[in-house]
């Protein structure tokens, strides 16, 4: 690519001549310059992210078809002393752990002595007991007032010696 501005035009006196062709070049060059560095580094920036947007892509797509092979490759773990325990999948590995954090917990009041699961479910059930509360505490009230306001009728009724 090649840039070339001309600015004598503008620096002309009333006869055409030039004023000063060292300033107009020395201008000329700075505008040439400053243009070829923007355009350099904007350049680099659309390659920087359209590199980036591609290897994302790639590497996503290659992870998609490895995590599934991944998941029943069989290895044999081994603790940080290098005792080796019996082959296992990272699938069974994942269901061992799984099973393994939902017990139930409850060694004291405090909620950070339970476990997650014990969280979880202590959650899923006040929510569920709220539901219950409102609904429990809704049908009541209807009952209520319609019984009182049965025996109401009734006393009324009495009162008046209506039957």
């Amino acid at each position: 690519m090649k840039i070339e501005l001309d600015l004598s035009e503008i620096f002309e006196d009333e006869d055409g001549n030039v004023i000063s062709k060292d300033l107009v070049e020395r201008i000329e060059n700075a505008i040439v310059f400053k243009a070829n560095e923007t355009i350099q580094r904007l350049v680099i920036n659309k390659f920087k992210d359209e590199i980036a947007e591609q290897v994302t892509a790639s590497v996503q797509k290659i992870l998609l078809d490895v995590a599934v092979d991944l998941l029943d490759k069989e290895f044999v773990p081994t603790s940080r002393y290098g005792d080796r325990d019996e082959p296992t999948t990272l699938r069974n590995r994942i269901c061992r752990d799984i099973e393994r954090a939902m017990v139930w917990s409850n060694p004291s009041s405090f909620s950070n002595d339970q476990s997650a699961y014990t969280k979880i479910v202590k959650e899923v059930v006040n929510m569920k007991l709220k539901d219950f509360a409102k609904e429990f505490n809704k049908t009541v009230d209807e009952t209520l007032v319609a019984e009182c306001m049965q025996y109401a009728l009734e006393k009324i009724r009495k009162a008046a010696g209506v039957k």
